[in-house]
């Protein structure tokens, strides 16, 4: 008899083990999953990185030139209005973007 309690004992052990494990991974899964993602700037966040800076403004101001210069468009994603061209209306969306995120 003394045996088999202690057997069901360690099955009651092994039990709470393994539920502790299960409840410790759902746990770390769970705060993985609830992490957000970087704030979707928009069209405007130029580099992608979830923020619209310098580096946002130095890629459009190369598209805006490029386009001013030569006609050509360089980086598509820089025509924010989508009317074929890197222009003054691109230029301001882009100001506004801007402004938008950073009151």
């Amino acid at each position: 008899m003394r045996h088999t309690r202690r057997s069901s004992g360690k099955r009651i052990s092994l039990a709470l083990l393994v539920l502790l494990v299960i409840a410790t991974s759902v746990l770390v899964l769970a705060t993985a999953v609830a992490q957000p993602p970087p704030p979707f700037l928009g069209p405007e966040d130029l580099d992608g990185n979830g923020t619209l800076d310098g580096r946002d403004f130095a890629l459009f101001d190369a598209a805006f030139i490029a386009y001013r210069d030569t006609g050509v468009i360089i980086n598509a994603n820089a025509d924010f209005n989508n009317d074929g061209r890197i222009d003054y209306y691109d230029a301001m969306l882009m100001v506004e973007a801007y402004i938008a995120t950073h009151k």
